[in-house]
């Protein structure tokens, strides 16, 4: 399975994704507001859909200038 992931997502086999840019942060959800992501590494990840592990993750598109908040 495909699907768009992201720093400290837990996968069911109980691995997260760290720190990756070595930033301190993990955590990008916009509290304050829904919850939206709006900054921070993206990547797409392939799970093994019997045993919920990642196999494999590539970098996402880069975020563009979407509805102006860049």
């Amino acid at each position: 399975m495909l699907t768009k992931t992201c720093e400290d997502t837990t996968f069911a086999d109980g691995v997260t994704i760290g720190d990756t840019d070595g930033d301190g942060i993990t955590d990008y959800r916009n509290i304050g507001a829904s919850y939206e992501v709006l900054n921070g590494p993206e990547f797409i990840s392939i799970i093994d859909g019997l045993t919920g592990a990642e196999l494999d993750r590539t970098d996402f598109i880069p975020r563009g200038d979407i509805n102006g908040l860049g």
